[in-house]
């Protein structure tokens, strides 16, 4: 839905924590002509981006907005945002990424969570640095400058719920 409008044009997209490339490789079924990236932390990951995500150019790491040297009319950040220490400093770096108008697309695991799993679930574990609710994730975003800010709390499997959000840049 995100990217319906723009099926024909040459959107330049980044997966930020791309994994496998899966979410890529379905960007890049949806909308053939999008200049897909990605960057993942884990080698593994990384090299079977590279082979079956089809995207321009996967790289290895973490990601900082030097790391490419274009910007963004997408960046899809899924399931990342709770493992970084700074999200504040982290969502400015991916808001300069972004063009003009530029869309964010993010997911996070949602508070809802704490009402329908058991505390021993994997989605409460050590790695995940900051838990987020829609205010807090609304503050973060209004504060650095995004705009037409959307945050939707879904159920995505089994009672596990995520806060789904997308948001503009402005400048």
């Amino acid at each position: 839905e995100l990217l319906s409008s723009t099926q024909d044009s040459q959107v330049m997209v980044l997966d930020v924590g791309c994994g496998g490339g899966v979410l890529l490789h379905k960007v890049k079924e949806m909308m053939p002509q999008s200049i897909t990236y990605g960057v993942e932390p884990n080698e593994l990951y990384a090299d079977l981006a590279r082979r079956k995500s089809g995207a321009r150019e996967i790289k290895t790491g973490y990601f900082s907005s030097e790391l490419f040297k274009c910007r963004f009319d997408v960046v899809l950040l899924c399931d990342v945002l709770e493992h970084v220490e700074s999200p504040d400093l982290f969502l400015k770096d991916i808001y300069s990424s972004l063009n003009k108008g530029g869309v964010l697309f993010l997911e996070v695991p949602s508070p809802t969570n704490f009402n329908f799993l058991e505390p021993s679930h994997d989605i409460f574990n050590i790695a995940h640095h900051v838990f987020y609710t829609n205010d807090t994730l609304r503050s973060y975003l209004d504060d650095i400058g995004f705009i037409d800010i959307n945050i939707v709390d879904i159920e995505y499997k089994n009672n596990a719920w995520k806060l789904r959000v997308t948001a503009k840049n402005s400048i």
